[in-house]
């Protein structure tokens, strides 16, 4: 390791005198009960995603994605889709490229377009 990256590891944080008071009129449950994540844009969308390995839509069931997520099934092919009521944030789009190819997001389309979008220029790194 060079002396720079050592004197990275060695950085301590800054303390701060400043207090923090959570304003009584907001209610927290609330505020965040339809986000992934801490960032909350106001506009809230339905996600669904279809899981194409079985194995990691059970670990989506399991350690939900987000906490009031719901499931149904495709009658097409009979795999399961998970519906999310949540924000459009950063959070949500790096939440779901952590399942790789085993999802997919069906709707909202803008959304759906964003990880086309997105993937292309992924591969294009490999290339």
């Amino acid at each position: 390791m060079s002396p720079e990256s050592l004197e990275l590891l060695t950085i301590q944080p800054a303390e701060t005198t400043e207090s923090f008071t959570c304003p009584k009129e907001i209610d927290l449950r609330e505020h965040f009960k339809n986000i992934i994540g801490i960032t909350n844009t106001g506009k809230i969308i339905t996600v669904k995603l279809k899981f194409h390995s079985p194995i990691r839509l059970q670990y989506a069931i399991t350690k939900k994605i987000h906490p009031l997520q719901r499931h149904e099934t495709d009658p097409d092919d009979g795999k399961t889709i998970l519906i999310l009521e949540v924000a459009w944030n950063k959070e949500l789009i790096t939440k779901i490229l952590e399942f790789g190819s085993d999802v997919e997001v069906l709707e909202p389309f803008d959304l759906r377009q964003k990880f086309i979008t997105k993937l292309e220029q992924a591969l294009q790194r490999y290339r």
